[in-house]
């Protein structure tokens, strides 16, 4: 199995449903969440990074 894509990564965030809360409020969707959308971006950016050619080892 090959590194995930940024679909992939959020697609698996999605499908598992993560117990996060904020000021006891249960997140429903950590990709969407003003809280947490930012943070799982940043990781997402990562991926993308990881199936950019510039970055391939040449």
């Amino acid at each position: 199995m090959g590194l995930k894509t940024r679909e992939d990564y959020l697609q698996s965030l999605k499908a598992m449903r993560p117990n996060v809360y904020k000021f006891g409020q249960l997140i429903e969707d950590v990709t969407a969440h003003p809280a947490t959308r930012r943070v799982v971006e940043s990781h997402a950016r990562a991926f993308d990074a990881a199936h950019d050619p510039k970055y391939a080892d040449g």
